[in-house]
């Protein structure tokens, strides 16, 4: 899939869709998968490995803060649709590009 790469750089981890409630469930190196964020998303940023917002653009929030803290970030509209929640996941926030590397779903299906 490709989106707008908004901060340079490219991680593999694992995806995670959340909402500001849900900020909890974020665990150190996850990409985070979100709508937007807010001033009272950035202490997840210390945590993450990279973002992948649905809307906004290279002034996003998130595209901002994803800049200071040396993180690659990436727009792609309907992100929390499109990618599935424990995926693992490569983002490229040079070229928007975003890879499904694996499904939960497949890990949990006896070969």
């Amino acid at each position: 899939m490709r989106g707008l790469g908004t901060a340079v750089g490219r991680t593999t981890g694992i995806a995670r869709i959340v909402n500001l409630v849900d900020i909890g469930r974020v665990q150190k190196g996850d990409i985070l998968i979100t709508n937007s964020t807010d001033p009272g998303w950035a202490p997840v940023f210390s945590s993450i490995s990279g973002l992948v917002l649905e809307t906004g653009g290279l002034l996003a929030h998130g595209a901002c803060l994803s800049r200071e803290y040396g993180l690659p970030s990436v727009l792609l509209r309907h992100a929390t649709n499109l990618l599935e929640d424990g995926a693992q996941i490569t983002i490229d926030g040079a070229t928007g590009e975003v890879q499904i590397l694996s499904s939960p779903m497949a890990a949990a299906v006896p070969a």
